[in-house]
């Protein structure tokens, strides 16, 4: 491995900021032991003269928000992608194309919602669920419990039909649909006016809901209460429908093919329907940040303990995240019901900050790793017009890990659909090598890295 390693060329850009506090030089050095030469990018200059690069690490997001109203971001942006366009070759983690679906909260939430469909599409149907005993719980619900395969065992049978005749204790099959949502949402673009609570209920909208800026960068938020208070929304906004999951957020951080579930405070519940009551401005780090505390995060209205995230609807979530977008280091919020028991994803960040991962950097270095060793093979020599038998997946195919036409989703206006994206994806269902990376660590405490 160390061989192939050698002579390995990756550049990064993260903002001064962003490298300090994730003490990101760390890393730089455990790569530089294994022989991959880290180049830190300077953006002011050509980035030809900074070359060859078998991978570009960077966390563009800031300069891709400012390149619309900065002249000088535009350009540094420009440049990367001229040098990626001139260099298909280049791995890029993560393609710039994706990374600004996941900045437009309005193209993310319909990116996960085409998820969401095919997950449909592709769940079991009632002739395929099949019949046996429950031998562990997972969480409680009032109707039943999902087990730990994610099956749903229903401790009463009263109206449910498609369970009559069965025993209690026996389980079936859940649609995988079933325990996913995607809350609705709308976007905003001028002032509320008397047409404005009609395509709010149009779009399945109720009170009380939230209000988010249209960019996942900014963390500014507000919680509406009633058609009175529909004068304080300030356009343009992304509006969403606010289910109550108990004060408690799930924050999952993907790293390639490895994840971590850490939890953390969020917004208490609220009684559902209008209420007489003022609207709640807040930011999103003063509520769901460690240990941080406040009226707005307060469970003293929580019965009972949380739910707990079923492993393999979070696998299922982060796999189609990084097929659809050709991404591998990405963070996903979800919160679940507190009356379903679904999960629901409220938000999706490009390169997070991995708060509560203290094992990122050996992740990382293991991802960038097998991404410099799919190089190395891309490179030898071809027999017959096939790859490499290393480059196949399980499923015989070709992976696809540095194919630069991956099928990807594009979200453009309204529309979702396939198209080239370069960077790292996978096109084979999950492989052995995915369950086998897949890390469920939910810490008692959250600590910052």
């Amino acid at each position: 491995m160390q061989t192939l390693l050698k002579g390995r060329r990756v550049g990064y850009w993260l903002s001064e900021k962003k490298i300090k506090k994730m003490n990101f030089l760390v890393f730089v050095d455990m790569c530089r032991k294994r022989g991959i030469e880290m180049v830190q990018l300077d953006l002011s200059r050509p980035l030809e003269e900074q070359g060859p690069l078998d991978v570009i690490i960077h966390k563009l997001a800031d300069l891709i928000l400012a390149d619309q109203n900065d002249t000088q971001a535009l350009l540094l942006v420009q440049s990367v992608q001229d040098y990626i366009d001139t260099h298909p070759e280049t791995v890029v983690l993560d393609p710039l194309p994706a990374i600004r679906t996941l900045l437009d909260r309005c193209k993310s939430y319909q990116l996960i919602r085409r998820l969401e469909d095919c997950m449909k599409d592709s769940g079991w149907t009632e002739d395929d669920a099949k019949l046996e005993k429950c031998q562990s719980m997972w969480c409680p619900s009032r109707n039943g419990a999902f087990n730990r395969k994610g099956a749903l065992q229903f401790q009463s049978i009263v109206d449910v039909p498609i369970l009559k005749g069965m025993t209690s204790g026996t389980m079936i099959g859940v649609l995988i649909d079933e325990r996913i949502c995607s809350p609705p949402f709308m976007v905003l673009r001028s002032e509320c006016g008397t047409d404005t609570l009609k395509h709010i209920q149009k779009h399945g909208i109720t009170f009380p809901f939230i209000c988010k800026t249209p960019n996942s960068n900014s963390h500014e938020m507000a919680i509406i209460f009633s058609e009175e208070d529909l004068k304080d929304v300030k356009p343009p906004c992304v509006i969403q429908n606010f289910i109550n999951h108990d004060a408690v957020l799930y924050k999952v951080y993907v790293v390639g093919e490895a994840y971590y579930v850490v939890e953390r405070p969020s917004i208490r519940n609220f009684p559902s329907g209008p209420a007489e009551r003022k609207p709640i401005f807040f930011h999103s780090h003063d509520v769901s940040k460690p240990e941080c505390a406040s009226d707005l995060n307060s469970r003293a209205n929580v019965e009972g303990v949380s739910r707990v995230p079923i492993d393999e609807v979070i696998r299922e979530i982060s796999r189609c995240l990084r097929r659809a977008l050709d991404v591998s280091l990405f963070g996903i919020d979800i919160i679940i019901s507190n009356q379903t028991g679904q999960h629901a994803v409220i938000d999706i960040n490009a390169f997070p900050g991995y708060e509560g991962v203290p094992e990122f950097f050996d992740d990382l270095l293991s991802h960038l790793t097998s991404v410099l060793q799919e190089r190395a093979f891309e490179n030898t020599s071809v027999v017959g017009g096939q790859p490499p038998a290393a480059a196949l997946a399980d499923c015989g195919k070709p992976c696809m890990l540095l194919g630069n036409e991956a099928n990807t989703w594009i979200v453009e206006g309204d529309c979702v659909k396939w198209g080239g994206n370069q960077g790292l994806g996978c096109d084979s269902e999950v492989s052995a090598n995915f369950q086998q990376h897949c890390v469920s660590a939910i810490p008692t405490k959250a600590s910052s890295q």
